[in-house]
């Protein structure tokens, strides 16, 4: 919004993607992230936690996360950017149920999977 000095979300997007980038991913904290590309719009929702103990860095995983994943496929299409949305939300989410990043230390690939099973659960439309 501030760089597109624009308050609607999708004209801001717009406006930024006039500038170049082929992608646009807008964090939104706790109201999730929003993809913006070629293939249309994308929402990724923050995982619905019942308790939330400190967001400090939620950000912060939620991007090194997304970095990760990507940078980790062969190829990056929508699908896979959509799956990265979906897998940084998951990690954020355990940063949020610690103080600082301390929940992040306890993380395993396991628990992980699952709660990215359980996030894209909620979103899927069959």
């Amino acid at each position: 919004r501030q760089l597109a000095e624009e308050h609607n979300i999708r004209k801001a997007a717009a406006k930024v993607l006039k500038m170049g980038p082929k992608t646009l991913v807008v964090k939104r904290g706790e109201y999730g992230a929003m993809l913006f590309d070629s293939a249309g719009v994308f929402f990724a929702p923050a995982f619905p936690l019942e308790d939330e103990v400190d967001p400090t860095g939620a950000g912060d995983s939620f991007a090194g996360a997304l970095f990760g994943f990507l940078a980790r496929e062969k190829r990056v299409d929508a699908r896979t950017l959509r799956l990265g949305l979906l897998t940084a939300a998951s990690v954020a989410s355990f940063n949020v149920e610690g103080v600082g990043n301390a929940a992040l230390g306890k993380l395993t690939r396991e628990r992980l999977a699952e709660r990215l099973a359980e996030l894209t659960q909620l979103v899927r439309v069959e």
